[in-house]
């Protein structure tokens, strides 16, 4: 699978296996135990995300930081999107309230994969 074609996969995955665990949790959660519910989908999305990324990164070779902002950069993006189009379109959800209470979390996909992309810098001697 080339480049770009991996980012767009690995992106949409990130975004659907939290998705799809969040559709038989939200009914039972969302009202008397919202908390836990947020906290269940930030997990998932976290192990989710990480998992995916240590995968992407067996194939980088180079450039480990450019490669961890623009992966986190498109994942962002993939993630973003795909919940204007389900969250905010098809469950009517205000825009403002999916930036504050969903959207400003997915920040952390780029911050983790650049992390990521430091990290492997340094043990490769480049900083």
């Amino acid at each position: 699978m080339n480049r770009v074609k991996t980012i767009a996969v690995y992106g949409f995955i990130s975004w659907l296996i939290p998705f799809a665990l969040s559709i038989p949790l939200y009914p039972p959660l969302h009202e008397t135990m919202m908390p836990l519910f947020k906290n269940i989908m930030l997990v998932t999305g976290m192990l989710t995300g990480v998992t995916l990324l240590v995968r992407y990164f067996r194939g980088v070779n180079a450039d480990h930081v450019r490669e961890g902002l623009v992966v986190g950069l498109a994942w962002l993006a993939v993630n973003i999107v795909l919940d204007l189009a389900t969250l905010v379109a098809a469950f009517k959800m205000p825009v403002a309230e999916y930036f504050l209470y969903t959207g400003i979390v997915y920040l952390s996909i780029p911050i983790i994969s650049t992390g990521m992309g430091f990290l492997l810098a340094g043990r490769q001697g480049v900083r």
